[in-house]
C-alpha cells in the first residue's frame, strides 16, 4: 500500500549536513536521482552515485557539502518494467504481487510528478495536439496559424509593431513626442505653442525664457 503520492523531496544546504532523510518510498537504492541547484543561478547539477553520494537505509548521503545558497533534491525513478511471471493455476503470492502494485503505483507517481513540470495546454484547447519542431540554433518558438514554428533569431535585428513603426517614421522628435503622447521635458507651452516657457533653447545656454502670444 502506498497511501503517500510524494516522489521527491528537496532540502536547503547549510555547508554541514551530508545525511538527508529520504521521506518517499522506494524498492531498490539504484531508483534515487539527486541534483545540487544553485538557488542564486537556477542551474543544477546531477549527483552521480556512488561518485557523489549513497544509500543508506531510508537516507541519502552525499560526499561533499553545499553553503546556504545550495538546495540538494533527491526523486524515485522507477524503472518502467514488470519482471513478475506467474505459473498459470499456481500460487498466488500476495507478498509479490502486492509489491508489484506497489511497482506500478510507483511508476505513475513518478510520471505525475513529470506532468507537473511540463508545458500543458487547457483542457478547453480544441486541437488534438501538440507537436514542437526540431531545436534549431539561433531560432525562436513562434504561433502561426494555432502551430509552432521555428522563427530565426537575426542578431541585432528586432520585429516592431506598427505603433513602433510610426514612431520611427515621424520626421522630427516633436512628431515623435506627439505620437506618444508625451511633453518635451524642457518646456512648458499652451496648445497652439505661441505661449510657453522654455529651458535652454541650445546646449548648455542656462537661460530660461517666457514667450507670450509668440513674443519673447
Amino acid at each position: 500500500m502506498l497511501p503517500d503520492e510524494e516522489n521527491s523531496k528537496s532540502y536547503n544546504c547549510d555547508g554541514e549536513t551530508t545525511s538527508f532523510p529520504i521521506t518517499f518510498n522506494f524498492m531498490d537504492d539504484d531508483t534515487i536521482c539527486a541534483w545540487i541547484r544553485n538557488i542564486s543561478t537556477k542551474l543544477q547539477d546531477p549527483l552521480v552515485n556512488p561518485d557523489d553520494f549513497s544509500i543508506d537505509g531510508k537516507n541519502l548521503i552525499t560526499v561533499d557539502t553545499w553553503d546556504t545558497g545550495y538546495k540538494l533534491l533527491m526523486m524515485r525513478a522507477e524503472p518502467q518494467e514488470q519482471t513478475l511471471s506467474l505459473d498459470e493455476e499456481g500460487p498466488m503470492p500476495s507478498g509479490l504481487l502486492e509489491a508489484r502494485v506497489d511497482k506500478l503505483t510507483m511508476m505513475v507517481q513518478d510520471l505525475a510528478g513529470k506532468l507537473k513540470r511540463a508545458l500543458l495546454l487547457p483542457e478547453t484547447y480544441p486541437g488534438d495536439s501538440l507537436i514542437f519542431p526540431e531545436p534549431n540554433d539561433k531560432h525562436f518558438l513562434e504561433w502561426q496559424s494555432g502551430v509552432l514554428q521555428n522563427t530565426q533569431h537575426v542578431s541585432g535585428v528586432a520585429t516592431s509593431t506598427e505603433y513602433i513603426k510610426t514612431l520611427l517614421d515621424d520626421p522630427d522628435a516633436s512628431t515623435a513626442r506627439s505620437t506618444l503622447d508625451v511633453a518635451k521635458h524642457d518646456e512648458v507651452k499652451d496648445d497652439d505653442g505661441d505661449t510657453k516657457i522654455q529651458v535652454e533653447e541650445s546646449a548648455d545656454e542656462d537661460k530660461i525664457r517666457f514667450d507670450t502670444g509668440g513674443v519673447e
